[in-house]
């Protein structure tokens, strides 16, 4: 076999085995931010409020009471936004995710 045809081989081992989900993340395992607010407090620190839409709530879903709906409030005030956000990572048994979220005020 020529040079050019042993080289496509390897190229095409490497696609056929690097392709796929090996990076995924299923539904059950993020915490799906749907909404953000951003305030600061009397001593001058960032309070972050975060709404995160539980997946696994909204699956089984029966009742209508406030108790019942699919989502969780977090809060973290820290004196950076970084470090407030980081806060709520702690809090939470499960990897955020934020999508874009717009604010205006």
């Amino acid at each position: 076999m020529t040079k050019k045809s042993i080289v496509l081989v390897i190229i095409s081992f490497f696609l056929l085995f690097t392709s796929g989900c090996w990076n995924r993340r299923e539904l059950n395992e993020l915490a799906i931010s749907v909404g953000e607010g951003i305030d600061n407090d009397k001593e001058g620190k960032y309070k972050i409020s975060t709404q995160i839409v539980i997946p696994a709530g909204v699956a089984s879903k029966t009742g209508n009471a406030p108790s019942d709906l699919p989502v969780r409030l977090f809060t973290g005030t820290e004196d950076s936004i970084f470090e407030a956000m980081r806060e709520i990572t702690t809090k939470s048994s499960l990897d955020q995710f934020i999508i874009r979220i717009f604010a205006f005020s």
